[in-house]
């Protein structure tokens, strides 16, 4: 289980911090989907950030199985996927050449044989097929989208943070995802980040809604304080 305790998020400036989040206490459980909302600009991405150990402006306290860790850091522990509201970073990059280059990076130790099956499996999944040959820049919006998914997820990642994965997406592409994630979290802790609360209560385990500066917790059978 990893745990955050006391975690604060602020913005610089030269006059005094600007608060987004403070004294948040909440938790992940390994096998569930945890859902992160929220209205537009009160500091999703800004929190996800800060999970990571992204955000040098925060501080706070993770315990990863009872044992207290000595930085915000979760790559220390874990391999973690994540993708952004607007990926970005492989538009120069055909689809086939952004994920051959993510196998390369994360599963040269297993053989290209193992990395390319595992590839297969992400571009089948999400039906990419035929898009394969597509500069990354070229793609729709949604299709962009399910492109830098699989990406991250031929990796196989521990911790999957998702910062709005539905937007682009048909109702049909939706429903897809939706089954391909809740098969994925078996073994792994997700993370899905959306302001579309009536799109994660179908499928998420557990609920982080930021409001004011706080954090609300609802969906676990044990309070965490």
């Amino acid at each position: 289980m990893i745990k955050f305790s006391g975690l604060k998020v602020w913005y610089p400036s030269l006059k005094s911090k600007k608060v987004v989040i403070e004294d948040a206490k909440f938790q992940l459980t390994r096998g569930e989907i945890t859902a992160l909302t929220g209205l537009n600009g009160s500091g999703k991405t800004t929190l996800i950030r800060a999970i990571l150990g992204l955000n040098p402006f925060s501080e706070g306290e993770l315990t990863v199985n009872g044992v207290v860790q000595g930085s915000l850091l979760l790559q220390k522990r874990f391999r973690v996927g994540y993708t952004e509201e607007m990926s970005s970073g492989a538009e120069g990059l055909t689809c086939r050449k952004m994920l051959e280059l993510k196998r390369v990076l994360v599963n040269s130790a297993k053989g290209e044989e193992a990395g390319n099956a595992e590839t297969k499996k992400w571009v089948d999944a999400l039906e990419l097929g035929e898009w394969l040959d597509t500069p990354v820049n070229k793609l729709s919006k949604g299709t962009r989208k399910r492109a830098y998914i699989a990406a991250v997820l031929i990796g196989r990642p521990d911790v999957l943070i998702l910062d709005e994965p539905f937007e682009g997406l048909d109702q049909e592409q939706r429903k897809r995802l939706k089954a391909l994630l809740d098969d994925y979290k078996s073994d792994k802790y997700l993370l899905i980040s959306s302001h579309e609360m009536l799109e994660l209560e179908t499928f998420c385990d557990s609920f982080l809604n930021i409001n004011g500066k706080k954090i609300t917790v609802s969906g676990y059978d044990l309070v965490y304080r």
